[in-house]
Formats: structure tokens, C-alpha cells, sequence
């Protein structure tokens, strides 16, 4: 009797093994952009609220208003991680993966949904840049058996334009106005890492300039010909500026900040001149509450923003700047020091943007 039933319990199994197999994969967003064109059927009409995101642990993606701040939406971008505004309202979120399986896409949201995810020829995207000057996105992705890659985008139809190797482990990415590429990365060096700041210029790909440093620039920001970095992984309360276009580029000057541990550089116009930003945050206790504005020209602080609680990342909102507080679970604006709103997420939010 009992050799009778086993061959149906097996059979029975592999039919339950199929149907859960069937079942995951359909609910993996990996499947989706692969299956299901999301860019006709679940486009939203343009239009809509533009807003502000912002991203979580969990991987849920907030659609926010930009008007009253009332969450709008809610969608889950498995494996997402860092993600940047690009044209017409649209966010390109950078899938890296988890621990069971590496990220291969970009994730595209527009209007609080997703309308696209892009296959990518290599895996571990991990920063998402997008370029103003060329309307292009750019993509860098994480070292891996020594080599790196840097993925550009057509952002107009969301597809891949070209491929770029890259020798290093990309930090940050920014871009100057003559149609440069700006990149801060590290190589490994036997015991020990070579810093490095690259100047691409994108009407080749070629290599102008590559600076040495001997910190690891974790953000930059270029404002004409100077390139500005921070060392986030310091407490020292500087920031620093070379110029590129000089010779002798490898004269860095430093800029005292108001506060120590600079966590992040930011760029932002008031009245039509650009100014820096910079966040004070320390990643081992989770502290901080200011930000440093900066006057470029006059290469010295010139207003410290108060109650910036633990401003793991920020954006602009017209005349506001919204926080992502990385310890209560929530997202303050602030209008000069003053905190005029409360947005309770429930959960820890990790990057934010505005859309364009």
C-alpha cells in the first residue's frame, strides 16, 4: 500500500513545486520588464504632480506632493537603491540587488509609478546620476573582479545608450558645464587604496585628467571649473576645492564648515546663483542637526540651517529643503531653520529627490 501512494505524493509535489515556481516568478520585478511592457499599459497621463520620492530599507518608493506634502502613493522597487530625477517627472532608481541576488536593471517611475525597468548588459548598478547639460543619466555600477562599468542612458526613451568601462570603484558623479563627466573613485593598491578624482570628457570618452588625492572623496559637486569634495568617512570640518582646468590641479584648497562631519555635498540656486549645501551627519552615532551653505565665491560658509535632524540625505522644494531623518522615521521641511512640516513615513528613509 505504501509503494502505491509515494509514487502520487511525488508527483503531487513536483505539480505544488511547478505552480510556486510559476508563482515566484511572476512576482519578480527582474520577470517583469521582461514580460509585461509597463511603459504602455501603467504609464500615467502627464501632467500629474511632478512631487518628491523617496526611498526606505525596505525598498518602498514614496510619491510625495510637492504642494501640501501628503503622501500620494507607495510602490515597492525590490533591490532598489539610489536614485536620481531625469526629464519629464521621471526617477530612475538603480536596481542593486540584495544578498540572494544582484541587481541588473534600472527601475524607471514617473507620476508615483513604476512605467519601465531597463536590462542592463552588467549587474550591480549602484549611483544614478543624471546630466542637465545632455539630458543623458549615467549609471555607475559597483567594482567587481577588478572591473567597472558606467551605463549611459537615453533618457528620452528610457533605453541604454552605451557602455563605458571604468577602472575603479566609483563614489560619486557629477558633471561641468563644457560637456565633462566628473567621477570620485578608489583603486585597490595592494595593502593599501589609490584615491582619485577622473575628468571624462563625454564628446569622446576619453580620459583629460585624473587628480590623485589622499582621501576618499565620498561626494562631489562641480561649480564652473572647481570640483568640490568632502571625505565623508572624516569628522575634520572641511570641505575641499580643486580646479580642474589648471595644470597644476592637484592644489586643493580647504573650506572650514561650521560644523563637523560633513556627510553630503548639494548644489542649489537662490536668485539665480549657485550655492553648495552641505549636511553634518555622523554615520557611527547617527548624529546631527545642521547643514552648511556655502558661497562659492567666497569660498566660506555664510549660513549654518538649524534642526536638519540626523540628515542622512536631502532635497529642494522651491524654497525648502526636505530632510530625510534617518533616526525618527520621517521627513522634515525646512524653511530657513524653522521645521514647518512633518511627513511620519513609518519607516527610515534613506534617499531622497525631487523630480524635475
Amino acid at each position: 500500500m505504501t509503494r502505491k501512494i509515494l509514487p502520487v505524493v511525488f508527483i503531487i509535489l513536483v505539480i505544488s513545486a511547478y505552480f510556486y515556481y510559476i508563482y515566484s516568478i511572476h512576482r519578480d520585478p527582474f520577470y517583469i520588464h521582461i514580460h509585461k511592457d509597463l511603459s504602455n499599459n501603467d504609464k500615467v497621463i502627464m501632467g500629474e504632480e511632478k512631487g518628491i520620492y523617496c526611498i526606505t530599507p525596505s525598498r518602498y518608493v514614496f510619491y510625495i506632493s510637492g504642494k501640501d506634502y501628503k503622501i500620494l502613493n507607495k510602490v515597492r522597487v525590490n533591490g532598489g537603491w539610489n536614485m536620481a530625477p531625469a526629464r519629464d517627472g521621471k526617477i530612475y532608481v538603480a536596481i542593486r540587488g540584495n544578498l540572494s541576488k544582484a541587481g541588473k536593471a534600472v527601475a524607471v517611475l514617473q507620476n508615483g509609478k513604476i512605467i519601465k525597468y531597463i536590462e542592463l548588459e552588467n549587474p550591480l548598478p549602484r549611483i544614478v546620476k543624471y546630466n542637465e547639460y545632455d539630458g543623458k543619466a549615467y549609471v555607475g555600477h559597483i567594482f567587481f573582479i577588478n572591473k567597472n562599468f558606467i551605463t549611459v542612458f537615453n533618457t528620452k526613451n528610457d533605453t541604454v545608450e552605451r557602455y563605458l568601462p571604468y577602472n575603479g570603484e566609483i563614489e560619486d558623479i557629477s558633471f561641468a558645464k563644457d560637456n565633462k563627466m566628473i567621477i570620485s573613485s578608489w583603486v585597490p593598491d595592494k595593502d593599501k587604496y589609490k584615491n582619485k578624482v577622473d575628468v571624462i570628457d563625454l564628446d569622446n570618452y576619453s580620459l583629460i585628467r585624473s587628480i590623485p588625492l589622499n582621501f576618499k572623496a565620498s561626494s562631489i559637486e562641480v561649480i564652473g571649473d572647481k570640483i568640490y569634495l568632502i571625505n565623508g568617512l572624516s569628522g575634520d570640518p572641511f570641505i575641499y576645492a580643486v580646479e580642474w582646468k589648471k595644470n597644476d590641479s592637484t592644489m586643493i584648497k580647504k573650506i572650514k564648515l561650521s560644523d563637523n562631519y560633513p556627510w553630503r555635498l548639494y548644489k542649489n540656486k537662490i536668485g539665480g546663483k549657485t550655492y553648495l549645501y552641505v549636511t553634518h551627519y555622523n554615520i557611527d552615532n547617527m548624529s546631527g542637526k545642521s547643514i552648511s551653505l556655502v558661497d562659492p565665491d567666497q569660498n566660506k560658509v555664510i549660513k549654518v540651517i538649524h534642526n536638519a535632524y540626523h540628515p542622512g540625505d536631502i532635497a529642494f522644494n522651491n524654497n525648502e529643503i526636505v530632510v530625510c531623518d534617518h533616526v525618527n522615521e520621517r521627513l522634515l521641511v525646512l524653511r530657513d531653520s524653522k521645521i514647518v512640516h512633518e511627513i511620519k513615513l513609518g519607516e527610515r528613509p534613506i534617499f531622497i529627490v525631487t523630480a524635475k
